[in-house]
């Protein structure tokens, strides 16, 4: 199994459902990058981190819920 080769970077196996408009547009990005689904997402994910998503969208739901 390649999650017992600890140099992947799917080391760690999370299941992750979507609804069927979500995943027909991961399916579509996924393969216009000739990339697999969870490669994909990964890839975004770092980007995310890369660019400050992930903390724009935290600093967006502190700010929301104080109002």
């Amino acid at each position: 199994m390649s999650y017992d080769n600890p140099i992947h970077k799917r080391d760690i196996p999370r299941k992750v459902r979507f609804n069927a408009v979500l995943d027909r547009i991961l399916s579509r990005a996924a393969n216009r990058a000739h990339m697999q689904h969870a490669t994909y997402l990964h890839e975004m994910i770092e980007w995310a981190v890369e660019n400050g998503a992930i903390e724009a969208l935290s600093k967006d739901e502190r700010d929301s819920s104080a109002a």
